[in-house]
C-alpha cells in the first residue's frame, strides 16, 4: 500500500484547527467513523477525511490489551446509547490509570469485565471475556484496514477489505448472542413455572406459525412481488441468488454471514441504521426458527428455506435503500439542494415496507411500536407487517409520512405491478374462459384458476381489493357455484361486519385459528373437527397441507405444477363446492344416512360432490346471468339427487 501523506495546505488547517479547538480529540472519543469522516471533512477534504480518520482510530486503539476492549466498548454503546456517557467516562479513567501505572492490566480487565456485564444483561467469564476481546480488537483491525482502503460507491458489491470487516463485526455479534442465548436458556422445570405458562404458550404458537411457513422459497412471487414492481433487475439478480442460497445452506451453514458482512460494512450502513432500516431482525413468518433447526434432517431443509427467505429480505432491503438513496440525491441536486440529508424522510420505513415489513404506527411513534405488542401481534396473526405491507402498496404509500419523491416512485412500482398481473391474465381470460375471475367480488379475484385449484399471482393484494370491493357494493359472489349473496341485516344474513371478520380469522396463525375453531365447532370452511384436522392446521407446512388437498380432489389442478407455484410465493388453493347433504339435519337426509350405513352414503355423496364440481367447472366458462345460473345450479342438484339416490 503506497504511503499517505496529507497535502500541506491541508495539514495547516489542520494544525489550526487544533489551536483553536476546532478539533477536540476528547470529542471525537465520542463520535462514529461516520461523523468523524464529516466532522474532519471540511478541515481536511473529503478526500483526506477518511486517511486521517483511520490514523486518529490507529492512535486510540492501543497496541495493548485496552484495544480489544475499546472497540467493543463502541459496538455495546451502539446498542446502548442511554448508557454512552457513563461508558465512555469509565472507559477513559481506566485507561488514563493504566497509562500512568495506576492500576494493573488485571485489575481493568476484571473492572472492564464488571461494565461488559452490566451492559449486555449477562455474565462472562475469564475465557469468553478473553474471546470478546480478541474478536473486538480483530473488527477494530479490519476497520482501520476498510477505512484506508478505497470504499465502494453507493450500490457496488463490496470490496475485499470491506467484507473482511464485516465477518469480523458478524462473528462478533453472533458469539455475544450465543452468549446471551446460553444464559437465556430455561429448564424443563422453570418452563412449567405457573408465571411462564403463557409466554411458553405464545412461544408454541410461534414454532406452529414457524412450521407452517417452512419448506419453500415463497419470497420470490409472494414479498418479492413488490420487490418486483419498484426494481425488476434487482429482484431477478435475488431470485437467481435465492436458489443458490438453498443449495450453498446445505454443505455450509454461513450464507447469512455473507449477506450480513455485506450489508454492514456498506458506507450508508449508519445511513441505514438511523432510518430503521430492517436488518438483522426476526422476520414474521419465522419467529421460532431456533428450535426446529435442532431437529434431524428437518432442521437441515427448514435452514435453507428460512435462510432463502432472510437473506432475500436483507439483501433487498439493503439495495433498495441505496437505489432509492440515488434517487433522492438526484431530485435533491435538481432543485439545487445537493448534499441534503437523505435520512429521516421515510426511506427506511418506506423499503421495509416494499420488502414486506409495513410498519402500523404513524411517524414518530415507531418507539412505542415496542417488541413485546409486535411479537403478540405477530403471534396472534399470520403476518400482520406484510398484510400492512400490501395496504401500502396498494394506496401507493399515499398515506404514509414519506417524502413526496418515494411517493411517486411507489405509484410507478403500483403502475407496473397491476400492468405485470394483466399481461399475465389477459390472455388467460380471452384463450381459456373461465380461468381468470374479472368480478372483484369473488375470492378468485386476480387468481388463475385451474380446475378447483386458485393461482394467486398477485403476492396476496388480491384479497384485500376482494374485501374492500365486498364493503362497498355491500355484496360478495361465491368462489365455488358463481352465486351472488347480498348483505343485509337480519337474522341468519351475512353483512358486510361479516365480511369484515371472515378476512381477519383468515389472517389468523395456525395456533389462534384452531382455538376459533374450536369456539365455533368446525373449521373455517366447515370441516369436522378431528385430530387428522388439528394435526394438518397446526403441524404441516402449508405446501404440503396445499399437496393433501390436491390429492384428495379429482377436480384439482396437475399437483407438480400447483406446488411449484405454491413453493415460489404463488399461494396456491383447492377447495370445491359442496351439495351439504352429509351436514344437512333434514328428515329426509338423516333416514337416508341410516338405511344405508355412514360409510356406504359417505362414499355415494362424495362421488355426487364430484361431479357437482365437474358440472359447476363448465357453467362456469358460460357467462350466464344470475337467473340462469341459479336456475341451472338448482336443475343440477335435482338431477344428482335422483341420479345417485332415486325419488
Amino acid at each position: 500500500m503506497a504511503i499517505w501523506c496529507l497535502p500541506k495546505e491541508r495539514a495547516l488547517q489542520f494544525k489550526q484547527a487544533l489551536k483553536d479547538g476546532t478539533i477536540d480529540p476528547v470529542k471525537m472519543l465520542n463520535m462514529t467513523s461516520q461523523e468523524r469522516r464529516e466532522f474532519l471533512s471540511p478541515i481536511v477534504g473529503e478526500r483526506d477525511a477518511a486517511h486521517v480518520n483511520a490514523f486518529f482510530e490507529s492512535k486510540m486503539l492501543n497496541k495493548n490489551i485496552t484495544a480489544g476492549m475499546i472497540a467493543w466498548a463502541k459496538r455495546t454503546m451502539a446498542e446502548h446509547p442511554t448508557t454512552q456517557k457513563s461508558l465512555l467516562k469509565s472507559i477513559n479513567i481506566l485507561e488514563e490509570k493504566l497509562n500512568k501505572k495506576e492500576i494493573t492490566i488485571e485489575e481493568v480487565t476484571e473492572k472492564f469485565g464488571d461494565l461488559i456485564n452490566q451492559r449486555l444483561g449477562v455474565g462472562v467469564n475469564e475465557e469468553q471475556f478473553e474471546q470478546i476481546t480478541e474478536l473486538s480488537h480483530l473488527v477494530a483491525q479490519k476497520q482501520l484496514a476498510m477505512e484506508q482502503s478505497k470504499r465502494r460507491e453507493l450500490g457496488e458489491g463490496a470490496t475485499k477489505e470491506e467484507l473482511e470487516y464485516g465477518l469480523a463485526l458478524v462473528n462478533l455479534e453472533k458469539y455475544v448472542q450465543e452468549l446471551k442465548d446460553q444464559a437465556n436458556k430455561g429448564t424443563l422445570s422453570e418452563f412449567f413455572k405457573m408465571e411462564n405458562i403463557l409466554p411458553n404458550l405464545v412461544e408454541v404458537s410461534a414454532i406452529a406459525k414457524t412450521l407452517k411457513a417452512t419448506f419453500d422459497i415463497s419470497y420470490t412471487l409472494r414479498q418479492g412481488f413488490k420487490v418486483y414492481a419498484h426494481n425488476p433487475k434487482l429482484w431477478a439478480q435475488n431470485t437467481i441468488k435465492e436458489f443458490q442460497d438453498v443449495v450453498v445452506t446445505f454443505g455450509e451453514d454461513n450464507v447469512m454471514d455473507y449477506v450480513l458482512a455485506e450489508i454492514v460494512s456498506d458506507p450508508n450502513y449508519q445511513n441505514m441504521k438511523k432510518d430503521k432500516l430492517a436488518i438483522n431482525v426476526v422476520e414474521e413468518e419465522y419467529p421460532a426458527s431456533k428450535a426446529l433447526e435442532k431437529i434431524p434432517g428437518f432442521g437441515k431443509l427448514h435452514k435453507a428455506s428460512e435462510v432463502a427467505y432472510t437473506a432475500f429480505a436483507y439483501r433487498s432491503r439493503a439495495q433498495l435503500y441505496n437505489y432509492y438513496t440515488k434517487i433522492l440525491q438526484e431530485n435533491d441536486k435538481a432543485e439545487g439542494n445537493p448534499g441534503k440529508d437523505t435520512t429521516g424522510r421515510g426511506l427506511g420505513r418506506f423499503v421495509n415496507s416494499i420488502t414486506g415489513r409495513g410498519t402500523w404506527s404513524s411517524q414518530g411513534s415507531e418507539k412505542h411500536e415496542t417488541e413485546a405488542a409486535l411479537g403478540f401481534i405477530n403471534k396472534l396473526f399470520f403476518s400482520p407487517r406484510f398484510l400492512k405491507s400490501n395496504l401500502d402498496f396498494l394506496t401507493a404509500h399515499a398515506f404514509e409520512p414519506i417524502d413526496p419523491v418515494l411517493k411517486k416512485q411507489a405509484a410507478y412500482a403500483l403502475l407496473r405491478g397491476v400492468a405485470t398481473a394483466a399481461a399475465v391474465l389477459a390472455p388467460l381470460y380471452y384463450l381459456y374462459p373461465g380461468t381468470v375471475e374479472d368480478d372483484p367480488k369473488s375470492a378468485d379475484f386476480g387468481k388463475i384458476r385451474i380446475g378447483n385449484t386458485r393461482i394467486d399471482i398477485t403476492g396476496g393484494m388480491g384479497s384485500i381489493l376482494v374485501l374492500a370491493s365486498r364493503l362497498l357494493m355491500g355484496e360478495s359472489k361465491s368462489s365455488t357455484t358463481g352465486l351472488i349473496t347480498k348483505y343485509e341485516p337480519g337474522y341468519g344474513k351475512t353483512t358486510r361486519w361479516d365480511a369484515l371478520m371472515d378476512f381477519f380469522e383468515g389472517k389468523l396463525a395456525p395456533s389462534f385459528s384452531l382455538i376459533r375453531d374450536l369456539m365455533v365447532g368446525e373449521g373455517y370452511a366447515g370441516e369436522k373437527i378431528t385430530p387428522e384436522y388439528i394435526a394438518k392446521q397446526t403441524l404441516l407446512p402449508i405446501i404440503i397441507q396445499e399437496g393433501w388437498e390436491m390429492s384428495k380432489d379429482p377436480n384439482s389442478a396437475n399437483a407438480l405444477l400447483a406446488l411449484i407455484a405454491e413453493g415460489l410465493g404463488m399461494s396456491a388453493s383447492t377447495y370445491s363446492a359442496n351439495l351439504g347433504w352429509e351436514q344437512s339435519t333434514s328428515k329426509k337426509w338423516t333416514m337416508r344416512k341410516a338405511m344405508m350405513g355412514k360409510d356406504v352414503f359417505n362414499k355415494i355423496v362424495e362421488q355426487a360432490n364430484n361431479e357437482y364440481n365437474q358440472e359447476l367447472i363448465k357453467l362456469r366458462g358460460q357467462k350466464l346471468d344470475q337467473l340462469e345460473l341459479e336456475g341451472k345450479i338448482n336443475n343440477l342438484k335435482k338431477y344428482l339427487e335422483q341420479k345417485y339416490f332415486g325419488k
